[in-house]
């Protein structure tokens, strides 16, 4: 048996329905974004619910921090909160609201910039790595926890 050959999957168009779910999807991110960057997170929401039932970090904790100290022009103190948001999720980000707008605005899809299943399993491994780390009792790992709310002050 031979290698398997796959074909490079061409985009089809975009429905007028994808094209106005395109829309409100970045509508609804640019108003969640709008309140983040006015109000502090800190008493907005609750408490991360891995930390405060399981008493460990997941890789999510202090990403709304870190996204309210962002989109106020202060990246240390995002990336103080959570550097894989940072690293990953800030890119990862620009593009899907990147190929949102396309698809609202132009009707166009944009490709995947990295594709295939060993990509997906890097970024799990990543993940776990990061999620492990930080919750690693140490001064070396103390850098990769979010400090706690009484310690990040609102603006």
């Amino acid at each position: 048996m031979g290698p398997v050959e796959y074909r490079k999957r061409q985009p089809g168009p975009v429905r007028t329905r994808d094209r106005w779910l395109a829309g409100l999807v970045l509508l609804g991110a640019a108003g969640v974004f709008g309140v983040l960057a006015v109000r502090h997170p800190v008493g907005l929401i609750p408490a991360c619910p891995t930390a405060a039932h399981l008493g460990f970090y997941c890789p999510g904790c202090g990403s709304l921090r870190a996204s309210h100290h962002l989109l106020n022009a202060r990246p240390a103190e995002g990336w103080r909160h959570n550097p894989l948001l940072i690293v990953v999720g800030l890119p990862l980000g620009v593009w899907f609201a990147a190929s949102l707008c396309a698809m609202a605005a132009f009707g166009k899809r944009l490709h995947a910039p990295i594709r295939g299943s060993v990509w997906a399993w890097a970024a799990l491994a990543v993940i776990l790595v990061y999620t492990a780390a930080r919750n690693l009792p140490g001064e070396a790992f103390e850098r990769l926890r979010p400090p706690e709310p009484a310690q990040s002050d609102p603006p």
